[in-house]
């Protein structure tokens, strides 16, 4: 028994519909596609963001550690200078490469030093050391030595926020400058 009897005949040919919902079907893939890659981005740049982080705290805590040893450099007898020196050494070498590798992932801007500042430092040192030696004074070496270490912590507290991020160059300058 048929109930509907069918007034046009099918048609078997493939419509107009069936193409525009494939079109949009492709452009919300894509669309999704578009926004998967972009959350990733982000999370890589937040990670990016987060060593950088890591490695200016790294070369910031260094330079404190030799700063510190450094504080008790006038009440230190001749005789415990060299083995001040070594120990100073160790963190300043340990902070000029992580300085380095700063500079070389993510350019001069997060630089925390110059290059030079921590071998200037290791040079006094050196010399300090050669005088002391020599049984000469080291009175204007050793005002040399502390108006450098000087410098140091005046850079490392200029460069370092107040919670402890490291600011980029460009940051911690004045307008005028």
């Amino acid at each position: 028994m048929v109930l509907f009897k069918r007034t046009r005949a099918r048609n078997y040919h493939q419509r107009q519909d069936v193409r525009r919902y494939v079109a949009l079907g492709g452009a919300a893939v894509l669309l999704l596609l578009f926004i998967i890659l972009l959350v990733g981005k982000q999370n890589a740049d937040r990670a990016l963001a987060g060593n950088r982080e890591i490695m200016a705290v790294g070369v910031q805590s260094n330079v404190n550690q030799a700063l510190r040893q450094f504080d008790g450099f006038e009440r230190r007898s001749s005789d415990d200078i060299p083995e001040l020196f070594t120990q100073m050494r160790r963190y300043l070498y340990a902070a000029s490469a992580l300085n380095r590798a700063l500079v070389q992932s993510y350019g001069e801007t997060y630089s925390v030093y110059g290059g030079d500042s921590f071998d200037a430092v290791v040079r006094i040192m050196d010399e300090y050391e050669l005088i002391l030696s020599s049984g000469k004074s080291v009175e204007s070496i050793r005002a040399t030595l502390v108006q450098h270490m000087g410098e140091m912590e005046t850079a490392l507290s200029a460069r370092f926020a107040s919670d402890g991020l490291v600011l980029p160059k460009t940051a911690s300058q004045t307008p005028g400058q």
